[in-house]
Formats: C-alpha cells, structure tokens, sequence
C-alpha cells in the first residue's frame, strides 16, 4: 500500500500517489518508525510479528533504488526478524532509522 504522504507531481496539472516502490525516505523513515513502536507495543509483541516484518520489508522497497545503503541494513533486519533474532533485528533497524535521519538531515543543508 502507498504511504500517502506525499504527492509525485507528474505535471504541472496533475499529481500522482506514490507507490510501495517510490524512492523515498520519508515514506521508509513512516515504516521505519512503525516497525520500532510495533516490536514493543507493551502487550502485543507476538501478534505485531508479521507487521513489523511487513514494514522492515517496506523500507527495504522505498529504498533499493536510490539509498542501497538503508536498504542493506533494513533488509538484513527483515532476516533477522524472521529468523527469529529479535535484538538483532532491533539493533539493525535502530542502525537503520539512524542512516535515514543523517539522510533526511543531508538534504536539508
């Protein structure tokens, strides 16, 4: 599903949603921060599981283009997650969230 957090203008009269694949830090820095809250809503960390892998899985697709570097970490994260490695996969994503903001932060100078 798209984010949504933004519009890809196409022309000067019309906008189009981005799409799960959209090369954009913002929309994985969104998944980004999901996937971090999900692994610790006090509760629910068993059944958010398939969630956050999903959203370690979506900064993996706004990322694989344009940022390889957020990408690699995210998506050894996603394996870690999936193998069941908890605090690594945690640790990968907090190294991850850290990369998008030095990025976001980049850009902005």
């Amino acid at each position: 599903m798209s984010c949504g957090c933004h519009s890809v203008k196409t022309d000067a009269k019309t906008s189009q949603r981005p799409t799960p694949t959209t090369q954009c830090l913002y929309c994985a820095q969104k998944h980004a921060d999901e996937a971090l809250a999900a692994m610790h809503e006090y509760t629910y960390e068993v059944e958010n599981r398939s969630f956050v892998h999903g959203a370690l899985r979506s900064i993996v697709l706004h990322t694989y283009k344009n940022y390889k570097d957020v990408a690699s970490i995210a998506r050894n994260a996603a394996l870690a997650w999936q193998d069941g490695r908890w605090g690594d996969a945690e640790k990968r994503l907090v190294e991850a969230i850290k990369l998008i903001y030095a990025k976001i932060d980049g850009d902005h100078k």
